[in-house]
């Protein structure tokens, strides 16, 4: 393995949910290692309660306010701040301002942007999606492919419920 560079403007943007995530990094890369994520989260945007069992998820705020629930915990990042979920934990994230945020995800080890891959559709980088994109059918679609890549908390399985944090 070699090192190397990935620009601004590189990766693959994906719509999911009403924003864009953007694969920097994933398991053929750095072999296996782990996988970073760049997102632009739109209003109210984030998932719904799930877990990893085999990734611990780690987030970076890079503008905005995220909010994040692992268990028990609430916490509300800033610009520069990380949040470290360990694999196991029922967790969720949420932008609850009003205008769009910009924030990394990374897992390891690396797979989890398979997800990414088989739920997004294919964007425009750094670009929100439609408010359309961001329906129950979205919803559905993660819960069926996510099975593969994560748990979902059962009672939120409806794809049609989106809680509060």
């Amino acid at each position: 393995m070699q090192p190397f560079i990935i620009r601004d403007n590189e990766g693959i943007p994906l719509w999911l949910n009403n924003n864009t995530y953007t694969i920097k990094l994933d398991k053929e890369n750095t072999g296996g290692n782990i996988s970073i994520i760049q997102g632009f989260v739109g209003p109210g945007g984030g998932p719904i309660w799930h877990l990893h069992e085999d990734a611990d998820e780690i987030f970076y705020v890079l503008d905005g306010q995220l909010t994040v629930r692992a268990g028990e915990n609430i916490f509300h990042a800033n610009p520069g701040d990380f949040v470290y979920v360990p694999k196991g934990i029922y967790h969720q994230f949420r932008n609850n301002s009003i205008k769009p945020i910009k924030i990394l995800l990374m897992f390891s080890p690396a797979g989890f942007e398979g997800f990414f891959r088989e739920t997004g559709i294919v964007a425009k980088q750094g670009v929100i999606p439609p408010l359309h994109i961001h329906d129950a059918e979205a919803n559905r679609r993660a819960i069926k492919i996510g099975g593969k890549y994560l748990s979902f908390v059962p009672d939120f399985e409806n794809p049609d419920v989106n809680p509060n944090l």
